[in-house]
């Protein structure tokens, strides 16, 4: 065999494989060497909506928003960029950014107020006041309520009482009714702590607005007996014996078995 014929079958041996990898890549679609058309610029608004899902599922979040704000860009009339409007600030929500979750939310109320999906931008408003800090979406966390805002909290509540005022039936309305609830509880919390305070340096005329204004705004949270024992206490300091009788009758009609309803039906002379 000449040296010419065993350098040809050397060279087909080391081409052969080659050939197949490359008959491979052809059948299937794919190129060694990247398309330079597609890009995010030339891509479909399923596409962008597409790639824009995947990122977020990656939690590749700064990402996705790209891609959603590409879309809503170049498609802002379409069925995907309503789409994108409302997940783009779910994925704000998660990337630890609620202003813009916020922003979010309330940009696709005003531009689609009817739109059958309306009740999870409503929803997010509430989740993105709900707990500022996190950005995560998860069960109830219970924080110190003397180091939040209170504001915060009351848009919180007030978020979450319009998506269950407006929406009952929404599949988001169970949980923001228990959010909800928690909510009025830490904000009756803060006002006790406050009024706490309030006590600690004498100034009991603020002590008692605050205690009243947890009876009276929020009734039906847990710190209702103690802002009753922090007015009988307020008021019998201050010499208002009337009122301070009056708030510990309803203290004993409502709440019985609390320690001081006990002590004082004991004081009471048996007839």
């Amino acid at each position: 065999m000449s040296s010419l014929l065993v350098n040809t079958v050397f060279f087909l041996r080391l081409l052969l494989p080659l050939l197949i990898v490359v008959s491979l890549l052809a059948s299937s679609g794919c190129t060694i060497f990247p398309d330079k058309d597609d890009v995010p610029e030339n891509w479909t608004a399923a596409r962008l909506y597409d790639e824009a899902t995947a990122a977020y599922n990656k939690k590749s979040y700064d990402l996705a928003v790209e891609y959603f704000q590409e879309l809503e860009k170049r498609f802002p009339f379409g069925p995907f960029a309503q789409r994108a409007q409302l997940d783009i600030g779910y994925t704000h929500f998660d990337n630890g950014e609620p202003e813009a979750a916020l922003s979010s939310a309330d940009r696709f109320i005003r531009l689609n107020p009817r739109h059958e999906k309306v009740d999870r931008a409503y929803y997010l408003r509430g989740l993105a006041t709900f707990d500022d800090r996190s950005g995560k979406l998860g069960p109830v966390r219970f924080f110190d309520p003397s180091t939040r805002d209170p504001r915060t909290l009351e848009e919180s509540f007030q978020y979450f009482s319009e998506l269950v005022n407006k929406f009952p039936e929404s599949q988001y309305s169970p949980d923001a009714r228990q959010r909800m609830i928690y909510l009025r509880n830490v904000l009756a919390d803060h006002e006790l702590h406050v009024a706490r305070f309030y006590i600690k340096r004498g100034a009991f005329i603020a002590a008692i607005n605050r205690a009243k204004y947890v009876i009276e705004k929020l009734p039906q949270s847990q710190a209702t007996a103690e802002a009753l024992t922090i007015l009988v206490s307020t008021y019998k300091h201050l010499g208002m014996h009337y009122l301070a009788n009056e708030s510990l009758a309803v203290l004993q009609l409502n709440y019985p078995d609390h320690p001081l309803s006990k002590r004082a039906s004991s004081k009471k002379p048996k007839g």
